[in-house]
């Protein structure tokens, strides 16, 4: 069995990946080699709240960080478009199964100068709301 995290971090995987992006989404933070553009989605923070003798509450920072070479005078605008399409993916409410809710806190752009080819970079970074048991951690709670 897994924390219930991993399983929330696979559902807003699978939700990025059959938005309209071109681009190959991960469950990493680790960077493909030979992608040329790709999103990276990982934890990095959880906070617990004990509701009650039985709930946590728990509220999981996740990135979603877009990575886009480039490679022509466009990568600025096809690079907002993916941006667009995560936000889209990660409606704030009902669009993750047992996600209570998902809120856009942050983003961030940056260049990075590589090698062979500039990366332009956004970094989005969500609020995810959810429910566990405190005796089933593996388990999400609607």
């Amino acid at each position: 069995m897994t924390h219930a995290r991993n399983t929330v971090l696979d559902r807003i995987v699978t939700a990025i990946g059959a938005s309209p992006t071109t681009a190959t989404v991960a469950k990493s933070r680790i960077r493909p080699t030979g992608e040329a553009d790709f999103i990276l989605v990982y934890a990095f923070t959880e906070t617990a709240l004990h509701e009650s003798p039985d709930n946590i509450e728990r509220n999981l920072t996740v990135v979603a960080e877009i990575r886009k070479r480039v490679n022509s005078t466009t990568a600025s605008d096809e690079l907002e478009v993916e941006t667009e399409h995560v936000e889209q993916a990660l409606n704030p409410v009902g669009s993750i199964s047992g996600v209570k809710s998902c809120l856009l806190v942050e983003t961030r752009y940056d260049i990075e100068l590589e090698p062979t080819t500039p990366v332009m970079v956004a970094t989005l970074v969500y609020d995810v709301y959810y429910r566990t048991s405190l005796t089933e951690v593996s388990t999400i709670e609607t």
